[in-house]
């Protein structure tokens, strides 16, 4: 049944009064610092009996009220001011009916009051962004970009940024308007004497009966405007001027124009011919005065002289903006190319001087070319860390002094990979709260001995199950306690036992209840995202990776939260957790340390415990027992048994270590206070020094696949990989043909040749084309492929002499040798003036026999 207290009852045949309070504001909005945005809240009386007017004064019968802070009702005088700075929660008006038998509660608005929350603490510095290194205009993306290129896209005139492997729109040319906030989007169903059946949320509807626009809110039709009554006429305005225009084409200054502006060579149509115009403001063409004749066009001018001939504009043009050189020592790449070019992109020959320095000061030369349009350098060969190309009008080889005066010069320089630093904070999650376990806020924490071995500060956060949420589970960030980065779980502080004093309580901080969020868009200062999932893979740090991998034990696994963050469950010298201290010390002794329990004397035929847990229940670990005494034989001398006790059981149950350095999975112990855990039984007599050791194995992930980002190695440890499909290759059999054949190339595009071998007695060699200044950038991939059981054939790579193949810092192989399913790529570079090579592009894919030979002899390191 529905009851609509706001409706009047009418005389038979009038309109149902209905009585609404509208209060001034809808929310009373203060600062943090608890000043109002507005002085004063008010409240006034709408009326909808047909039409919709303000009450002035309360209608008789009416009682209104308010109230702030949930205190007193008080009567209140329509529209009356209330001061917003004594109303600390929220003010409440009401209306009642008091006419009939009973008091009858017409309407209630209650205003609430919002305060901005304190200002939060600063966050940690980010880390360097990558520097902007502007390449020019480009009718598309550059080619072969790197982190930091921009440039200005003319086709699309907007402006773009490269990083991690995507470009991004930095700017487009023109200002646009300031977008408007976001409206409501409403559905307009048209006019109507009666609301539509089946509404739904922001239907919207005109009533025909009394003009008004109603919206649905979800559960009601809610009153958005009402028609305005017309109205009167305004008295009728007088005609206005009009402006009137004519034209003259007489080169010299016209008399002023006449009438109606289409006499003494005026007219009124504007022409190619127009060099006068005259214009007037008046009632009617023929009336009102012309003003003076205005020049709009002139004669030609004379033509000038001939400009000076300029000079074409040429450039410098590096294949690369810097070289990266890893920690091991290795540069990407290892060549780079500078190209001198015309405006238009041509090949120009020049005097070209490559310089080096390893101190950005004092430059000497490590290369020049005579006359050429490139120059090539291995920057393996030199190891220089600041290179500078210029170009010169003196010949190339008569530079020797780095301040002479030169044409262009561009620079390329060394950046090398720092060491790894210490992570900053990364946030921890665990599920539920648990009596034993340490708890962590390392923020801030310098001293690295304070934090957990792997060095990463963390800040615990754990989730406890509350079905009354949206999300299940109520959020609590661990904090220092005692000045300590971090403590011990227990009873006490379990945060369903602490007094919170707002949301903070002695150890915990309680965070904003979790939510599911759907959106298309995020954007924040500072996000913590525990592991982004993006159909089956994971985006944390520098990695993607997929979601399935294997643990420790090379099990199938979805814990991918310990993926690149080794977690140990505890350490053996915790005491709230494991208890090391065996009830006779003249039995055996026994020495904790962090991750490893060391036995290091059982002193008779007798048995002790090693280890028991503290708590109720110890959760599955992994242990390798470490045989440290080659004297003694585990099941021979000693024995080793893992007590513990089921779920639901008041049975023991035993596992018996029967091998040493091999990890072992333990099984979760609902110990309960009784006796459990590492038991110690020796079976000789006489005392075992140094026995061995019990290590604790972390918990480890490891995906079927995953890419570092930063670095772009990429990892496959399951799965079967398809790289170069066959379809690219053009295969030639060598079976029947002789042992050698040339190879030839097409400018227009790349080959791939598929050298098929059937032979299982006779090696075959195949001979590069010429290197050449047309084949720069020409591109080769060679695999050799021979059928099953028909012998490991190999095929000999080479170039005719005095040319040879270029391998990392080597100028000399003599040939390169495949093995059957190896590949080769090279590409055709310039490396001196009018002197060109083939280059090995998958350098680390090779091995030379012997590195003190003159001439090198290659072979796939996959072998």
């Amino acid at each position: 049944m529905l009851s609509l207290n706001k409706i009047k009852p009418g005389a038979n045949g009038d309109n149902a009064v209905i009585y609404e309070l509208q209060p001034s504001l809808s929310v009373i909005k203060k600062d943090k610092a608890g000043n109002p945005a507005v002085a004063t809240i008010s409240c006034r009386l709408l009326k909808f009996d047909g039409t919709a007017s303000t009450v002035t004064s309360v209608p008789e019968g009416f009682t209104l009220q308010y109230s702030t802070d949930g205190g007193t009702f008080q009567y209140y005088t329509l529209e009356s001011p209330i001061n917003t700075s004594g109303i600390a929660q929220k003010v409440a008006f009401r209306l009642y009916d008091e006419r009939g038998q009973f008091v009858v509660k017409v309407d209630e608005e209650t205003i609430y009051v919002v305060q901005d929350g304190s200002d939060g603490h600063d966050g940690q510095d980010g880390a360097d962004g990558t520097s902007i290194i502007w390449k020019g205009e480009f009718a598309s993306h550059p080619a072969n970009p790197q982190n930091g290129w921009a440039y200005k896209n003319t086709t699309d005139k907007k402006s773009y940024v490269y990083q991690s492997g995507a470009w991004y729109q930095m700017t487009v040319d023109g200002t646009n308007g300031q977008n408007g906030t976001n409206g409501i989007s409403i559905v307009w169903k048209g006019d109507s004497s009666t609301p539509p059946a089946s509404p739904q949320v922001n239907w919207v509807y005109r009533d025909t009966d009394n003009g008004g626009v109603y919206i649905y809110n979800g559960t009601a039709w809610e009153l958005m405007v009402v028609d305005g009554n017309d109205g009167t006429d305004g008295a009728k305005g007088s005609d206005g001027n009009s402006v009137y225009i004519t034209y003259h084409d007489s080169e010299t200054e016209p008399t002023a124009p006449t009438g109606n502006g289409t006499t003494g060579g005026w007219h009124t149509n504007a022409t190619s011919s127009s060099r006068w115009m005259s214009q007037k403001v008046a009632a009617s063409a023929s009336s009102g005065a012309w003003g003076n004749p205005i020049q709009i066009a002139g004669k030609d001018g004379i033509n000038g002289a001939d400009g000076i001939n300029g000079k074409d504009a040429n450039m410098l043009v590096s294949s690369v903006s810097q070289i990266g050189k890893k920690l091991n020592g290795v540069y990407e790449p290892e060549i780079f190319t500078v190209y001198h070019k015309s405006a238009n992109g041509t090949s120009v020959n020049a005097n070209i001087v490559c310089w080096g320095s390893d101190d950005g000061i004092n430059y000497s030369v490590i290369d020049n070319a005579v006359d050429a349009s490139s120059i090539s350098i291995d920057v393996a060969s030199e190891m220089a860390k600041y290179y500078v190309i210029r170009t010169y009008t003196k010949r190339a080889d008569q530079v020797s002094d780095f301040s002479e005066p030169f044409i262009l010069s561009t620079s390329v320089n060394v950046v090398s990979d720092g060491e790894a630093g210490v992570a900053g904070s990364a946030y921890r999650k665990w599920d539920g709260f648990e009596i034993g376990k340490t708890y962590r806020n390392d923020d801030g924490v310098v001293d690295l001995s304070k934090l957990e071995p792997e060095k990463v500060r963390y800040i615990d956060v754990i989730l406890i199950k509350n079905s009354a949420l949206q999300a299940g589970a109520d959020v609590y960030i661990a904090k220092k306690f005692g000045g300590n980065n971090y403590w011990v779980g227990t009873n006490e502080n379990d945060p369903r036992n602490e007094v919170f004093v707002g949301n903070e309580s002695p150890h915990w901080i309680r965070a904003n209840s979790m939510a599911p969020v759907f959106t298309n868009l995020i954007i924040a200062n500072a996000a913590l995202i525990d592991f982004g999932t993006i159909g089956a893979f994971i985006y944390q740090g520098d990695y993607m990776f997929s979601q399935h991998g294997v643990d420790g034990d090379g099990k199938d696994s979805t814990d991918y939260q310990y993926f690149n963050n080794t977690t140990y469950p505890f350490k053996f010298n915790n005491t709230s957790v494991w208890s090391t201290t065996p009830p006779s010390s003249t039995v055996i002794n026994v020495m904790p340390m962090d991750y490893k329990i060391y036995i290091t004397d059982m002193l008779s035929i007798d048995e002790a415990w090693v280890a028991s847990p503290v708590g109720t229940f110890t959760p599955s670990f992994r242990v390798k027992i470490l045989n440290t005494n080659t004297n003694f034989t585990i099941g021979d001398d000693y024995q080793l048994i893992y007590v513990y006790y089921e779920e639901g059981s008041a049975l023991t149950k035993t596992m018996v270590f029967t091998n040493t350095d091999e990890t072992i999975t333990l099984p979760a112990n609902y110990s309960n206070g009784r006796s459990s855990g590492f038991l110690m039984r020796a079976f000789n007599t006489g005392s075992f020094d140094d026995i061995l050791t019990i290590e604790l194995v972390p918990n480890t992930f490891t995906p079927n696949f995953y890419i570092n980002g930063k670095t772009g190695d990429v990892y496959g440890t399951r799965g079967v990989w398809t790289m170069r499909t066959p379809d690219v290759f053009k295969t030639v059999d060598m079976t029947s043909t002789t042992a050698r054949i040339d190879l030839d190339v097409d400018i227009k595009k790349n080959i791939n040749y598929n050298i098929l071998i059937r032979s299982s007695t006779t090696d075959r060699s195949c001979r590069l084309p010429k290197a050449t200044k047309d084949l720069v950038g020409m591109k080769l991939i060679i695999k050799l492929s021979t059928p099953d059981g028909t012998g490991a054939q190999t095929l000999a790579i080479y170039c005719n002499a005095p040319q040879y193949i270029h391998w990392r810092n080597r100028k000399n192989v003599l040939y390169a040798r495949l093995t059957p399913d190896a590949f080769i790529e090279l590409e055709c570079l310039p490396i001196l003036r009018d002197t060109y090579a083939w280059y090995i592009r998958n350098a680390g894919e090779f091995k030379t026999d012997s590195p003190t030979n003159q001439e090198a002899i290659l072979y796939p390191v996959w072998i």
